[in-house]
C-alpha cells in the first residue's frame, strides 16, 4: 500500500527540479523522487523515524542480533534465543547520508543547468527499525510493518530502473550512499571487488556490480576493464580530479591494507552482476566529508561534478 502525492513536478511550485510525482510508501516510511537522467541515488541508512508501534497497534521492537539454527544458519526473529554475535544486526545510522543523497541530486540538476535530476530513493526509518541494505529477514526481523516498508523501498528502486531501461540507451547506474569512519578518510567505491583482488588486479568483469559498463566498452578484455575500476575511466578518477581522495582510483588503486567496504546487498541485487543494463556502485563516504557537508558548498559541487563527468563519459556517449 502506497500513498502517492501529486505535488512535485520538474517545473512545480513546491520543489522545483524534482521530476514527476514524489511517492511516499506505507506510513511515509519510504520516499521516491522520480528523475529524468539515467542515475539512481539510494539512501538506505539515513532515516530517523523510530515508530514504537505498528499501524495495527502491535509493538515494533528494535532490530537485534539473530540466532543460529541447528545447521548454523542465521535466523532473524525477535522470539529466537540465544542470539549470536555471528548473526549481528547493525543499527548504527549513517549520519547525513539522507541529506547528501538529496543534495547530490539537486547539485547534478544545477550542473546540468536544470535539465536533469537523478532518481532518489530514501528509507526514512532509522536503521534500528529497518536496514534496507540487507536481505529481508535480517533487514526487518520479520516485523510486518518493516516488511511492508522494505518492499516499498525495493519497489521504488525497481520503478526507477524500469524508467531508465525505457529511456535513451537504457543504460545507467545506481549510487548507494553510505557512511564509514575508516582511516585514512577517503570515499570507498564498492564494485563487489575484494581488497585482495584490487591489490592483485585479479578481478574480471563477470561478478562485479558494473558488469554492464565493462562489457559495453571492453567485452571480456579485463585489462581494459581495469581502467573503469582503478584507472582514468573510473568514478575514482573523477573524484580525484575534484581534489578528493577515493579508493579504488588512480591515486589509491587499492586500500593498502586498510579497512574497506567492497559493496553490499543493494549493489549485488540492483547492479548488473547477474545481467541487465543498470550498474551499481556503493559510495562509502568518510566521516570527515559527511560532517563537513552542510557547510561546504564547494565539497557538494566537487562530488556532484565527479558523478556527472563519470556519467557523461561512460553512459551518455
Amino acid at each position: 500500500m502506497m500513498a502517492v502525492y501529486y505535488l512535485l513536478f520538474c517545473a512545480g511550485t513546491f520543489l522545483t527540479g524534482i521530476c514527476g510525482e514524489t511517492q511516499l510508501g506505507f506510513q511515509g516510511y519510504t520516499k521516491y523522487e522520480p528523475g529524468d537522467i539515467n542515475i539512481i541515488i539510494t539512501a538506505p541508512h539515513g532515516g530517523g523515524l523510530t515508530p514504537s508501534s505498528q499501524a495495527n497497534g502491535d509493538d515494533w521492537p528494535d532490530r537485534k542480533n539473530g540466532c543460529k539454527d541447528a545447521s548454523g544458519t542465521c535466523i532473524y526473529t525477535h522470539s529466537c534465543s540465544p542470539t549470536s554475535s555471528k548473526c549481528s544486526a547493525r543499527t548504527v545510522r549513517d549520519s547525513f547520508t539522507k541529506t547528501i543523497a538529496r543534495d547530490l541530486a539537486d547539485k547534478i540538476r544545477d550542473i546540468t543547468e536544470g535539465s536533469t535530476r537523478p532518481h532518489v530513493v530514501y528509507n526514512l526509518l532509522k536503521r534500528s527499525k529497518l536496514d534496507a541494505n540487507r536481505e529481508i529477514n535480517e533487514a526487518t526481523l520479520n516485523v510486518p510493518d518493516a516488511i511492508t516498508a522494505y518492499n516499498d523501498y525495493a519497489n521504488f528502486i525497481s520503478q526507477a530502473k524500469l524508467a531508465i531501461s525505457g529511456s535513451g540507451s537504457g543504460r545507467g547506474f545506481l549510487l548507494d550512499i553510505h557512511g564509514q569512519t575508516h582511516q585514512p578518510p577517503r570515499t570507498e567505491l564498492g564494485y563487489l571487488i575484494s581488497k585482495s583482488k584490487l591489490v592483485q588486479k585479479s578481478y574480471n568483469v563477470v561478478g562485479t556490480s558494473i558488469r554492464n559498463l565493462g562489457e559495453y566498452w571492453c567485452g571480456s578484455n579485463n585489462a581494459c576493464f581495469q581502467d573503469f575500476v582503478q584507472g582514468n575511466r573510473s568514478l575514482g578518477y573523477f573524484v580525484n580530479q575534484e581534489g578528493l581522495a577515493a579508493v579504488p582510483s588512480p591515486l589509491d588503486e587499492d586500500p593498502n591494507g586498510e579497512k574497506f567496504f567492497s559493496g553490499g546487498y543493494t549493489t549485488r541485487v540492483h547492479g548488473s552482476k547477474d545481467g541487465g543494463n543498470i550498474d551499481a556502485i556503493q559510495l562509502e563516504l568518510p566521516r570527515e566529508l559527511r560532517f563537513e557537508w552542510n557547510r561546504n558548498v564547494a565539497l557538494q559541487n566537487a562530488l556532484a561534478n565527479a558523478i556527472v563527468k563519470f556519467y557523461q563519459l561512460n553512459y551518455d556517449a
